[in-house]
């Protein structure tokens, strides 16, 4: 999710001069939840409503939860596209984003700002300085139509938007056929406007 997070950091920040987001998952307390299965199921993962986690929060102690349904018992949870899509790229040794040191772990409580509704990427259009801004997303991705109104409301003179047909988020990540000419995009663009 880090097109996403570098968006909303370089929003207002004047050291950095031109934004691209490249496969971008633009989450929020909307669409996060439709990655863990619906809003109620990411709320009893995330502990949100459970006092006992609150407390061990404040106690330091913390809780992880795994972010790809590797495990068997995450069967039992309606797999969405996201969790398909990970498991496909992450899944293991042989996939293509495969890492030996990954952990397979994600944060309760930071999760929690996402849910609760204190951050959303949409709230850091206003402050987005007129800076060049390039985008790409895929055709078959997570979104496309909060992506294609992220993109329309940045307020940037010069930006750029390339949408990949036949292709689905992790595609862009990995397969040459995107990544290739997504890169000479972006690169042909920072040239022109920089």
């Amino acid at each position: 999710m880090g097109a996403g997070h570098a968006v909303a950091s370089s929003s207002n920040d004047p050291r950095i001069r031109a934004t691209v987001a490249i496969s971008p998952y633009l989450t929020s307390h909307i669409d996060y939840p439709k990655a863990f299965g619906g809003k109620v199921i990411a709320k009893v993962m995330m502990g949100i409503s459970n006092p006992l986690i609150h407390l061990c929060k404040m106690l330091g102690i913390y809780f992880y939860i795994p972010i790809v349904p590797f495990k068997k018992w995450m069967a039992l949870i309606p797999a969405t596209e996201t969790q398909v899509g990970m498991k496909q790229y992450y899944g293991g040794e042989g996939k293509p984003g495969f890492v030996p040191n990954w952990r397979n772990k994600g944060n309760f409580y930071r999760a929690s700002y996402i849910m609760t509704g204190k951050y959303n990427p949409f709230d850091f259009i206003s402050q987005f300085t007129n800076k060049p801004f390039f985008m790409a997303y895929a055709e078959g991705g997570y979104s496309t139509d909060k992506l294609q109104e992220f993109y329309d409301s940045i307020p940037a003179d010069k930006k750029s938007l390339m949408v990949c047909k036949d292709s689905n988020h992790f595609d862009l990540y990995y397969k040459p056929e995107f990544v290739d000419s997504i890169v000479e995009g972006a690169d042909t663009f920072l040239k022109e406007t920089l």
